[in-house]
């Protein structure tokens, strides 16, 4: 029997919040009586399989898209691609027959395919939402319907927090056939990075530097700081730009005293991510709008201050004042305060029981039971389950 997993690849070929929460969940599906087949898009010329961390990954090429292809184009051609490419591996034995337990489809982006394979294959839909497009029904929008279709068909939602579940209620009343299953940290993993020692005069932003992740409330805190003479602070940016035009805008915001205070160091590494984490004597996560909020807690397994804006599922993730600070989104003053606050309360009492929470409630075996426990009661397969 096997498991079909629809999802982005992570890596090497696509970075972000939903490739990497899949890629630590797909690694543990239960391998004793079930193998995974990934099936995702890559710069590949052609289907190819390739057999990677205990899964076997169908990559599907994607071309060159048209640069003006409307969003909702490009979704409706990645779902038709998606399916049609399976039936071809099939077909040209680049696969086996599909025998498949279920599907577990990431992220709405291939909801038509995963709804329509589970269908054709008359098995079960194992939702796992990180995000939702959608607030609302809008039957105006074709991906709004695609989405209330997966939430009305999924047997069941694996959620990655009670934040995403509220949403997608608006929806559709889906709580009930919800698993709240949050994103892991391997602290076995983070435990055994050598960093430099904590350098109290160095911030960390770890992220895409976009305007949904709130790139511009931390530049303008920073700015701020800067003019009033009262930032003593080096700020270290690990991720790269999510356009040209963006990167453009943020750089003219910079004086030339500005930049000196900012290193863009680019994508780097989970390891080299959480050197940075552990050297640093805070991490700032200023999104307007998450689900999670997975580098908060991993800055607090590294025992450096989580600063997070209070929005989505990031927000309830700190106790203001307790595992670290929060700020209201957009508020880049309020973001200055919480920085300067940094000297003067009681740091390693933060910074302890930050690391506490972190390790009593995502540590990496407790979440992935987790995971197969909804996984289990969902497919109701009964030999799924063992736990480790």
């Amino acid at each position: 029997m096997k498991v079909l997993v629809l999802s982005a690849e992570y890596p090497p070929e696509y970075v972000g919040g939903i490739a990497l929460n899949a890629y630590d969940l797909n690694c543990n599906v239960n391998k004793k009586k079930y193998q995974v087949l990934q099936v995702t898009y890559s710069n590949c010329e052609t289907l190819e399989l390739v057999h990677r961390d205990e899964a076997d990954v169908l990559r599907i090429p994607i071309g060159e898209l048209n640069p003006d292809m409307s969003y909702f184009d490009r979704f409706k051609w990645q779902n038709n691609n998606l399916y049609n490419s399976i039936f071809e591996a099939i077909e040209r034995e680049i696969i086996e027959n599909a025998n498949f337990a279920f599907i577990i489809l990431h992220g709405y982006f291939l909801a038509d395919a995963a709804v329509r394979l589970s269908l054709q294959f008359n098995i079960p839909l194992v939702y796992y939402l990180h995000v939702q497009y959608a607030e609302i029904l809008d039957l105006e929008d074709p991906i709004s319907i695609c989405e209330y279709k997966l939430l009305q068909h999924a047997e069941g939602i694996v959620a990655v927090s009670q934040y995403v579940v509220n949403q997608a209620s608006k929806m559709l009343p889906v709580s009930s056939k919800c698993f709240i299953v949050p994103k892991p940290l391997d602290f076995a993993k983070i435990d055994s990075v050598i960093s430099n020692p904590k350098n109290e005069n160095t911030l960390l932003y770890v992220g895409r530097i976009s305007e949904e992740k709130g790139f511009e409330t931390l530049l303008k805190a920073i700015i701020k700081g800067v003019n009033d003479e009262n930032f003593p602070y080096t700020v270290i940016v690990i991720g790269t730009f999510a356009s040209e035009s963006y990167k453009q805008y943020i750089f003219s915001l910079m004086t030339e005293k500005v930049k000196r205070k900012i290193a863009f160091l680019g994508n780097l590494s989970r390891d080299e991510i959480y050197m940075y984490m552990k050297m640093a004597h805070a991490v700032i996560v200023p999104s307007t709008s998450e689900t999670f909020g997975k580098v908060a807690i991993e800055a607090m397994a590294c025992k450096s201050i989580a600063i997070v804006s209070n929005v989505g599922g990031l927000g309830p993730l700190v106790d203001q004042g307790i595992t670290g600070f929060k700020f209201s989104v957009g508020d880049a003053d309020m973001l200055l305060k919480q920085i300067q606050a940094l000297q003067h309360e009681k740091i390693n009492y933060i910074v302890q029981n930050a690391y506490n929470y972190a390790k009593v409630n995502y540590e990496y075996a407790k979440v992935i039971n987790e995971n197969r426990k909804a996984i289990n009661s969902i497919v109701s397969i009964d030999d799924f389950y063992v736990e480790e």
